[in-house]
């Protein structure tokens, strides 16, 4: 893969799709790195690879650590220890993906390399700075190419460190964060193992030029290589997994989340518009003050009293399954009980809603048709000054969950007359943020709302956990 095609991924549910080198979309079940040493192995000199093009090692005075980060790991002792093949790599741009743990200070310290022996000039370096930053350095001759990251690597605790290449731009990143690149010497010009001309080794842990320098102190796991850029998804489905990298795939724990059916950041700041990111369905303001401090970024504050957001209820939203997300913020008074989103039937008892319940500290669900209930559920929480409040309502056609914060409820049951109900009653033609619009117009909040997502699958509980932990939520 070369060029400066710029490959796209994203999740839909737990399955993974990436563009391929057409621009079109396939499923992947098991996207494997060219290379992946695990460094798993307990006794031997013999490093394995299960990555598509396998490219075994040879070990030289390393240890094993039982205390890895996933489970063992390779320990290598600062003067020493390397692991090494005469085989080398010739991508043009790719990606590299390991979990370290910095044992030594203050000396520049190379985790994987490929250069000449004849040499000094010719090299690809991806080490730790003698400042403890992460680094690529690429030199081809006069040309060279020294990037470090602002943040260190932390001593003394398991830190995962990824580096990519699209032939254009380096990206480097510490704990699936995207760091700020420093130009140390030369430029950010995409540089990759395969613009070093007549390298003859690969290592991992020194640096094999015409003098062997750089040897690293400390343990290391779960080294990949990729011949494409990684995507933010990827790199961050990779880092919350954890101990997901035992296998081949990326498709572990925490998958990326789709992106959703309908997106309302609330980030206006002007106008009485709420945008959709997503299929442009615009809800109307009223009365609800923007451009407020949010969670993520800008937030809207809700009066209590006359505040609200609405727009006709469209025909993707009466699906039988769903999920919806939302950032809220209670304040620090209890009004009455205060609708985060409704939707209704106005003028008559036909609704599903997501309310904080009476001026009680506690949150609950429902879903009414023509005045009778199919379902109501509800769980106790500190409401009054928690703060902001990350909550997703899902329904998976068999009986709805909910969560706070990334954390599942236990819930209770007033009515569960059925349970498998969502939006598909025909009546429903109203979507309001803020308020109920059912028989009457009540329930007004009062606090400030953020980010509402609607998606037409239930959302599971990794990825809610995804959605949560991202803060800002959506990669793609």
């Amino acid at each position: 893969m070369g060029g400066n095609l710029i490959m796209a991924s994203f999740f839909k549910g737990n399955q993974l799709y990436r563009q391929d080198e057409n621009g079109n979309y396939r499923k992947v079940n098991d996207i494997t790195p060219v290379n992946h040493w695990k460094l798993q192995e307990e006794f031997g000199s013999f490093i394995s690879d299960s990555g598509l093009e396998p490219l075994s090692l040879t070990g030289v005075d390393t240890g094993v650590n039982p205390s890895g980060k996933i489970g063992i790991s390779c320990e290598f002792n600062g003067s020493t220890s390397h692991l090494k093949t005469s085989s080398i790599r010739n991508d043009s741009v790719g990606s590299y993906s390991a979990w370290v743990y910095r044992s030594g200070d203050g000396s520049f310290q190379s985790l994987y390399s490929s250069c000449r022996t004849n040499s000094e000039q010719y090299n690809f370096n991806i080490a730790i700075t003698t400042d403890n930053k992460f680094t690529l350095f690429v030199r081809e001759g006069s040309v060279i190419s020294y990037l470090t990251t602002t943040n260190i690597v932390p001593q003394d605790t398991w830190t995962h460190v990824v580096v990519t290449s699209d032939g254009t731009t380096s990206e480097l990143y510490i704990n699936s964060i995207k760091e700020d690149i420093l130009i140390v010497s030369g430029t950010n010009n995409g540089s990759w193992i395969g613009n070093v001309t007549n390298r003859v080794n690969t290592n991992i842990g020194r640096t094999e030029r015409q003098t062997i320098t750089d040897y690293f102190d400390g343990s290391m796991e779960d080294v990949r290589l990729y011949n494409y850029a990684l995507s933010e998804q990827e790199i961050n489905t990779i880092y919350n997994a954890g101990n997901g990298t035992l296998s081949n795939s990326l498709l572990k724990v925490y998958p990326t989340i789709q992106e959703p059916v309908h997106h309302w950041k609330f980030q206006e700041e002007s106008g009485t518009n709420v945008n959709d990111a997503m299929s442009g369905l615009v809800l109307t303001n009223t009365n609800a003050t923007i451009n407020q401090a949010g969670k993520i970024g800008k937030a809207y504050s809700f009066n209590g009293s006359s505040s609200y957001c609405e727009a006709s209820l469209p025909a993707d939203m009466k699906t039988a399954t769903g999920s919806f997300a939302v950032w809220v913020n209670f304040g620090d008074t209890a009004v009455n009980t205060e609708a985060i989103l409704t939707v209704s039937k106005n003028g008559e008892n036909t609704r599903m809603a997501i309310r904080r319940s009476g001026t009680s500290e506690a949150i609950q669900a429902l879903c009414q048709e023509n005045g009778s209930y199919n379902w109501i559920l509800g769980f106790d929480y500190q409401l009054t000054d928690a703060g902001w409040l990350h909550i997703v309502l899902t329904q998976d056609g068999v009986e709805p969950k909910f969560y706070v914060n990334g954390q599942k409820q236990t819930t209770v049951y007033q009515n569960d007359t059925d349970k498998t109900k969502w939006l598909t009653f025909a009546n429903f033609n109203l979507f309001s943020i803020g308020v109920t619009k059912a028989s009457g117009t009540y329930g007004h909040f009062d606090g400030f709302i953020e980010d509402v997502r609607h998606y037409d699958y239930a959302l599971s509980s990794q990825e809610i956990n995804n959605l949560y932990n991202n803060g800002k939520g959506l990669l793609i």
